[in-house]
């Protein structure tokens, strides 16, 4: 395929100037690219020749990032998103596709949830959404030390001291022990990036995005009380980062119930539904003998309140325990299991469902890297009823449900 012709431009849009390349048709459809950290419209470079042969396209460099201005403030998405929508003002864009990966899509969630009239389609890569579960990556266990790096980052003034003077062993670093296929990146590539960092305040801008995640989050949340009605395509790699969270889960559930029984943990599998999909492990507990053994409504009440979307039965007095084992808490994003008895009522089968939000009122539910709208309660049991079904064919449990969540 021949090279498209990359055209660059800078464009003023408030406190930024942003560098963007364009490419394609000036009458085509536009599509909007989106870089992550530490990276750069330079990222696309691959994929633009792909597109442009019928879209026109626009791979900006994010605020902060590549040729793009670096103010000091401003790292939230909602800012970010605003300068991309100010962009395809100064270009005379009225609509556009959205695409990005890492913290561009972030930025392309943002815009489409807020700016819903300029947004055609998202198209979400690999990303775990700040309020959905991306603050919850730091971690630190025996099999590791999960997203390390957004505390780091995070840290006022100590990554820049640190970084200053080896971006290239910094961020070749990240390429060769994150990247799916260490080869795909080439040397000279990393330098292109490290090149960036390099130029004053670089990294300092780029650490801004980091130190407003919990802003960020804060602002996704407050979005997604409305649900978006364009087309959405969230796509996440074989190797991501969205089962290192369900492990997370996992791992917090068997930490809570091990002191009261003896813990089983299964194979990792995929529940698959409409528009929906979950990673899911069963976990097998039984109760140490001599004791008697513990309900399933028991059980949850001994794990996270979020961990009970229902508790056994499902009553009004159960549902008044769960308004108040929330209250006051705005964020939850441990899992939902759900209990399945088996025949001999010598264990219980929870399977873990990473994401799962309840405010007394809604339930939110993200799945792998992107996001499932809010909905009323009602509508999410009917889906958790079908789930139910599912896990129990999947995992042979033929026995009676005591009770889900």
């Amino acid at each position: 395929m021949p090279e498209p012709s990359f055209r660059h431009g800078k464009a003023s849009v408030g406190d930024v100037t942003l560098h963007y390349v364009e490419a394609g048709p000036a009458d085509g459809e536009v599509v909007v690219l989106l870089h992550g950290w530490p990276q750069s419209w330079f990222a696309w470079r691959g994929v633009i020749p792909h597109l442009s042969a019928r879209y026109r396209i626009v791979a900006p460099d994010l605020r902060g990032f590549g040729d793009s201005s670096r103010p000091l403030t401003g790292y939230d998405t909602r800012t970010v998103a605003g300068d991309i929508v100010g962009l395809l003002d100064h270009l005379g864009v009225a609509r556009a596709h959205f695409a990005g990966h890492d913290f561009g899509a972030v930025t392309a969630y943002v815009a489409a949830a807020a700016y819903r009239d300029r947004v055609v389609s998202l198209a979400i890569l690999d990303m775990l959404m700040p309020g959905f579960g991306l603050e919850d990556g730091v971690r630190f266990g025996k099999d590791g030390f999960g997203l390390w790096h957004l505390a780091f980052h995070a840290a006022p003034e100590v990554p820049e001291m640190l970084i200053a003077g080896r971006e290239r062993e910094y961020l070749g670093w990240f390429f060769r022990n994150h990247a799916a296929n260490p080869s795909a990146i080439a040397p000279e590539d990393i330098e292109v990036y490290a090149a960036n960092y390099r130029q004053p305040g670089a990294s300092q801008a780029a650490m801004g995005y980091y130190r407003a995640l919990y802003e960020s989050a804060e602002q996704n949340r407050a979005l997604a009380e409305r649900k978006l009605t364009i087309p959405v395509l969230a796509i996440g790699g074989a190797i991501t980062t969205a089962p290192d969270m369900h492990r997370f889960v996992v791992d917090d559930i068997v930490r809570r119930l091990s002191p009261f029984g003896n813990i089983e943990v299964g194979p990792l599998g995929t529940l698959r539904m409409p528009k929906i999909a979950h990673l899911i492990t069963p976990i097998f507990f039984s109760e140490s003998g001599g004791s008697e053994r513990m309900s399933f409504a028991e059980m949850i009440r001994r794990l996270h309140p979020t961990a009970a979307l229902g508790v056994s039965p499902r009553n009004e007095a159960g549902e008044r325990w769960l308004r108040e084992a929330d209250h006051g808490v705005k964020r939850r994003t441990f899992g939902a299991p759900f209990g399945l008895e088996r025949e001999d009522h010598s264990a219980l089968a929870l399977v873990a469902i990473r994401n799962l939000q309840w405010d007394g009122e809604r339930v939110r539910v993200g799945s792998g890297a992107g996001l499932i709208a809010e909905s009323r309660v009602e509508r999410e049991l009917e889906e958790l009823r079908e789930k139910r079904e599912q896990v129990k064919a999947l995992f042979g449990v033929t026995a009676h449900v005591e009770a889900f969540a």
